[in-house]
């Protein structure tokens, strides 16, 4: 039967139909499992649908309520054709790509089947927003966009009449594809729209090559403690969604799963809306109900955990610090797997962080691959090995694990330094097909060094399947040449500007205005990040004739109120400033405006200060440690990289001498050879730390473990 003359399915048949049950099993879903559909032929458009549905994995159709803009279309296999439609929200949008691609996945066969080369876009609406979006088209704004996104060129956009206009793109080696947009399209629609084709400020993406139909076929769910901006206590958040968007650039789909704190900024998630009312989470035997809802954070959609529990594990003002922050985890990691489990979401990759989430791999092969997710792989990254979520055995009452005697086990779960303790970081290393952390040479650190904190032996016994990833910078947010929250722009080839905001930050700041370097440190003032070699830093940048501006505060009380005796003791001095407290414009200005900044890190797994500066020309003076020896190379004594690669000063001792000679060097050069010191700082701004190298890493590591046997 011809899609034209094929009736639109009623609400009997919509309910009835259930690929399920052996009785109304389709003649493709007998043979190979799946209902194998392999195209989407058609899309048509009706405003005010008299039945709407949704078809999940296991083919059942689900009512929705009527009388909604719906997305429908007509959909085919070798066997049969029928119709679907859908309420036209964000999350069914996104549930129906997400169901393209995994049936696209299937078989490489079925890509090679497809003949049809046209893609078609059909968007209805009011006139004034209709207008908008074909304004935007004639004025050449979507054009980069989709070609950005797709590789490929517009062929014509047109208004058919004054609800709808229609653009088609043309690609051989994509598949047929209509899909319908219904309804009163207002800014915010056309702003995720381009959300939803490509971020365009993304110039990584012109590269990809996104019509390879292998890039499509990845459903990866990210479950953090953080993701910026929407909470955001320290460099997890920014890489959370940094990499997120780097793998949905890719073709990936990408979703997110987060506990719903209530000091969120939920002015950045856009659309929050009920995705999951009541969900049951086992617990101690019992059971706490929670309420699931979801929502786009600049372009990614998120789902946020809220329990219904006395606890108020997540409604205390705070994300860490609390004394059962353990618990508090542990029941975010089985909230999540419950969700996944219970809707239906079976991604191809979990991707888990940190030690919050180090329960999730546990759980999934000691529980979850019996109730139907044996298919998931997962990938665990260690941002930092300080804090590993030691706890005692109630964890595994509480999740339902039990056995303590098989968990206490030095091969499992066992703390390697308490052995009354069960360690949910070692958990996430032992039972994750896949283990990084943020940097290689912090891998190799936490191998042979104690900067592991005694995971060191047990990283050796899964050596095979660990490594360090470099994090990226978001490029969009950090770049000279784009930031809006500086005065003047500037480029490689065009250094003025950074002179432009050297002289707005000693306005700002009450700095004199003299010929001196301005030296800068911008981060938290505690032990890992060497507070007091920052200390020391002030007083001899002032010792050696440069200007010193801080931006940091302390995790304790006592270092804060440390810093802000000597911001008071030197409050009179023009030549150093001493903020305690952080302010994101600050820190821009501070970036684009110093020569030279110092990270005298005790250890540093990645770094992200370091990654900036050299973006802004700033020449960096580091410790070598961690991702700063891995990304900072010294001017004078590095011999693994050509002087052109060299891009800043690195010493290797903690204490003050080494500091000195780095620092030296530095100041010396800028005074005595100021041309050299401008090459430095330019030779780091052709440094390339965008997310592209470690989105590719990324995506090899989910291809290795993708099909792997899932073995303890």
């Amino acid at each position: 039967m011809s899609a034209e003359n094929m009736p639109i399915a009623n609400e009997d048949s919509l309910a009835k139909k259930d690929c399920s049950k052996p009785e109304n099993k389709c003649n493709s879903h007998s043979q190979n499992g799946n209902c194998g559909i392999n195209e989407m032929k058609e899309g048509q458009i009706k405003g005010n649908a008299k039945v709407a549905g949704r078809i999940d994995e296991n083919h059942t159709i689900h009512n929705y309520p009527q009388n909604k803009p719906t997305i429908k279309g007509t959909y085919k296999n070798q066997h049969e054709e029928f119709k679907l439609e859908f309420p036209h929200t964000e999350e069914n949008y996104q549930r129906l790509l997400n169901s393209l691609k995994e049936i696209a996945k299937d078989s490489e066969l079925r890509y090679r089947d497809i003949e049809k080369s046209s893609i078609k876009f059909t968007i209805e609406g009011s006139e004034e927003g209709l207008k908008r979006i074909v304004n935007s088209y004639n004025s050449g704004e979507l054009t980069p966009i989709l070609k950005q996104k797709f590789n490929l060129e517009l062929k014509d956009v047109k208004l058919i009449d004054d609800n709808s206009f229609e653009f088609y793109r043309e690609n051989q080696k994509q598949k047929s594809l209509a899909l319908i947009v219904a309804g009163d399209i207002s800014q915010a629609d056309i702003d995720i729209l381009k959300a939803a084709l490509i971020d365009t400020s993304d110039d990584d993406a012109k590269t990809q090559n996104l019509s390879n139909p292998l890039l499509l076929s990845r459903y990866i769910v990210q479950i953090a403690s953080e993701c910026a901006p929407v909470i955001k206590a320290g460099g997890l958040g920014d890489v959370v969604y940094g990499l997120s968007r780097e793998l949905e650039n890719r073709g990936n789909c990408v979703e997110l799963i987060l506990p719903m704190y209530d000091c969120m900024r939920y002015d950045h998630i856009w659309g929050l809306h009920d995705a999951y009312k009541d969900l049951g989470v086992p617990w101690y035997g019992g059971e706490i109900k929670c309420d699931v809802f979801c929502g786009w954070v600049h372009g990614r959609l998120c789902f946020f955990i809220q329990p219904k529990s006395q606890d108020q594990f997540f409604n205390r003002g705070y994300v860490y610090g609390g004394n059962d922050d353990p618990m508090r985890f542990a029941f975010f990691s089985k909230a999540a797997m419950e969700f996944l489990l219970k809707s239906n979401k079976r991604p191809d990759i979990i991707h888990c962080h940190d030690w919050q989430t180090g329960l999730i791999p546990v759980m999934l092969y000691e529980m979850y691959q019996y109730y139907g997710m044996e298919r998931q792989r997962v990938c665990y990254t260690i941002h930092n090995f300080r804090h590993q979520g030691s706890c005692g055995n109630e964890i595994l009452e509480a999740t339902g694990l039990n056995r303590p005697e098989y968990y206490f086990h030095y091969d499992r779960l066992r703390d390697n330094f308490n052995p009354f303790a069960l360690n949910l970081m070692k958990g996430g290393i032992v039972y994750s097909n896949y283990v990084n952390t943020v940097s290689p040479h912090h891998a190799w650190e936490a191998r042979f060094t104690d900067v592991g904190y005694g995971l060191g032996h047990t990283l050796e016994i899964h050596r095979n399947k660990f490594s360090g990833i470099l994090n990226g910078v978001d490029y969009k947010l950090w770049n000279p040449e784009s930031d809006e929250l500086i005065p003047s722009q500037y480029d490689l080839n065009n250094m003025a500007g950074k002179a432009k905001n050297k002289k707005a930050l000693r306005e700002k700041l009450l700095l004199q205005d003299s010929e001196k370097p301005v030296i800068a440190y911008i981060g938290r003032l505690d032990e890992q990040k060497g507070v007091h070699l920052v200390h020391h830093a002030i007083y001899y940048a002032l010792q050696r004739n440069a200007q010193f501006v801080l931006l940091g505060s302390g995790t304790s009380t006592e270092v804060n109120n440390r810093f802000l005796h000597e911001k008071y003791f030197l409050n009179e001095n023009p030549d150093v400033h001493l903020e305690i407290g952080f302010n994101e414009e600050l820190a821009h200005l501070i970036y684009a405006g110093a020569d030279m900044m110092v990270v005298p890190s005790n250890f540093e797994p990645c770094g992200l200060t370091q990654l900036i500066s050299l973006k802004y020309g700033t020449v960096p003076i580091v410790r070598g440690v961690g991702g700063l020896l891995s990304t900072v190379f010294d001017r004078d004594y590095d011999q693994d990289h050509a002087p052109e690669k060299r891009n800043g000063y690195v010493f290797y001792q903690q204490d003050n001498k080494a500091l000195e000679s780095a620092m030296e060097r530095a100041i010396g050069l800028y005074y005595e050879y100021p041309k050299e010191f401008k090459q430095l700082a330019q030779q780091g701004m052709e440094c390339d730390y965008s997310w592209k190298s470690a989105g590719s890493q990324y995506i090899n590591i989910y291809e290795h473990i993708k099909n792997i046997k899932y073995e303890f």
